[in-house]
């Protein structure tokens, strides 16, 4: 089976007994494919960043608030606790694309190792 474009859309469909889930499974698949094809951009400038992605609807979804009270969305909301984390820096250079949340295991400078060279190395370069 060829799973392109609005086909995965459709994969394994109707696993909600529930015609309330069911929707709420439809428009949770619509903007998974939308938030996918955004990160699979080949083009790094129009390519969704980390933050981006974790504004997107799927990741807060906001696209199923009108569902609040279902087990869908109630469970939904559980699994995406882990993507909510607040920004402690904000990266302001152009060198860097990261516009948010500084890593969770920085590295330290003093790890990094250093190379040095002799006059004659650099001046026969």
């Amino acid at each position: 089976m060829k799973i392109w474009g609005k086909e995965i859309e459709y994969v394994c469909y109707g696993f909600e007994s529930d015609p309330i889930e069911q929707i709420c499974d439809r428009l949770d698949r619509q903007e998974f494919v939308e938030i996918l094809k955004k990160m699979l951009v080949l083009n790094q400038d129009f390519r969704l960043t980390p933050l981006e992605g974790l504004e997107h609807k799927f990741v807060t979804m906001s696209h199923l608030h009108a569902y609040a009270n279902t087990n869908y969305f109630r469970t939904g909301m559980k699994r995406m606790e882990v993507c909510v984390r607040r920004p402690t820096a904000v990266v302001n250079s152009s060198s860097q694309l990261f516009r948010g949340a500084a890593p969770a295991t920085p590295i330290a400078q003093s790890t990094l190792p250093t190379v040095s060279c002799s006059k004659s190395i650099v001046e026969s370069v």
